[in-house]
């Protein structure tokens, strides 16, 4: 697996301009990556792969192995996942049917947004042992999802995990693969600086990857709200009154970086209380997705918004009650009501447990 950026790097201002990268590699070894390949010269194995930019380069791991892939359609977007395992226990068709019936689902539930029309499953299986991956999980890239996992897990066990790491990385095509900033569009490598937004790009990405399962059919109403329970229990667990969008501004330095695991609990639950009141307030016809839609149509691959504009922007479109909202709760530092707001859809908050 090439994570490229620890091999590529870039001249200083030329980020911007296309790259051509090639890789010499053995005959019987496959390339399985959203790259763009150009070409392979079959007699030395050379691979040749472009990208518009920098950026492109290092967003799209690849994965060489022997091959192992299958791909199929989801209305109009090409899918593959490919697969290593050392010792044969599973092939890409082993998670076909579970990953098509899920992205379904997802493209489904995203009706007009279309932010690729390729994506890429890499899974990596390891043996666990000292000379292989002995961390597991996944990245999000833009047009892919790389995932690293114990060999030794059963078909039901790795279906599942899957299932939920996939379903939360390809929802990424709407924020930030559409939807963001000039600090990801013109992203400053050396001198990172970070965008305030990751209630959008993680929050709004977390609650779509549980939202869409149950409109679709996949799990049921006690397993959603099972889900959001153990959000706020997680959520608790972290600096509650600190500002979302200063935590997301400055969250590689202390003290803030220590609570970057909140965007997936606070940031999904940020996202269902603005699903719930905008809801509310358009008497059930607008809700998160519908925002997250007319943003794509405003912004692209190559429009970004200005970070300190994007809230204003949502309140004009919107209410000046998700204003206030965002001024509380997301920019502000008062913790959310949760009880309140659950109580506009009939549900009560019996107790938050802080002792996980």
């Amino acid at each position: 697996v090439l994570n490229l950026h620890g091999f590529v790097g870039y001249f200083e201002g030329l980020q911007e301009i296309p790259y051509e990268l090639q890789i010499t590699s053995p005959q019987q070894l496959t390339p399985s990556t959203s790259l763009t390949k150009i070409s392979k010269e079959n007699e030395n194995g050379l691979d040749t792969f472009k990208g518009a930019r920098y950026f492109d380069i290092i967003d799209n791991p690849i994965m060489y192995s022997p091959p192992n892939s299958t791909t199929f359609d989801v209305n109009g977007i090409s899918v593959s996942i490919s697969v290593y395992s050392p010792n044969n226990k599973y092939s890409a068709n082993d998670f076909r049917p579970s990953m098509e019936k899920m992205m379904n689902a997802q493209k489904e539930f995203l009706g007009s947004i279309n932010g690729t029309s390729k994506y890429n499953i890499l899974l990596y299986l390891s043996e666990v042992n000292k000379e292989d991956a002995t961390g597991f999980g996944a990245l999000e890239h833009h047009t892919s999802t790389l995932a690293v996992l114990p060999e030794q897990m059963s078909l039901q066990d790795l279906e599942e995990t899957l299932i939920d790491l996939v379903s939360h990385e390809f929802f990424h095509i709407v924020t930030p693969l559409n939807v963001h900033s000039k600090e990801i569009q013109y992203f400053s490598f050396n001198e990172p600086i970070m965008s305030k937004h990751l209630w959008m790009y993680e929050g709004t990405t977390e609650y779509f990857a549980n939202l869409f399962q149950i409109q679709q059919n996949l799990i049921d109403e006690k397993d959603f709200l099972d889900r959001i329970s153990e959000k706020m229990n997680n959520s608790a667990l972290y600096d509650d009154e600190m500002s979302f969008t200063a935590m997301s501004e400055n969250v590689l330095s202390t003290p803030y970086k220590e609570n970057y695991g909140n965007v997936y609990e606070k940031g999904a639950l940020i996202s269902m209380c603005l699903d719930i009141l905008l809801r509310d307030l358009s008497d059930g016809e607008f809700g998160v997705l519908w925002l997250m839609q007319e943003l794509s149509l405003k912004y692209d691959h190559d429009t970004p918004f200005e970070d300190d504009e994007i809230i204003k922007e949502i309140t004009k479109m919107t209410y000046p009650q998700i204003g206030t909202f965002f001024a509380d709760h997301v920019v502000g530092n008062t913790p959310i009501d949760y009880d309140e707001i659950l109580k506009i859809v009939g549900l009560e908050i019996l107790g938050i447990d802080t002792e996980t």
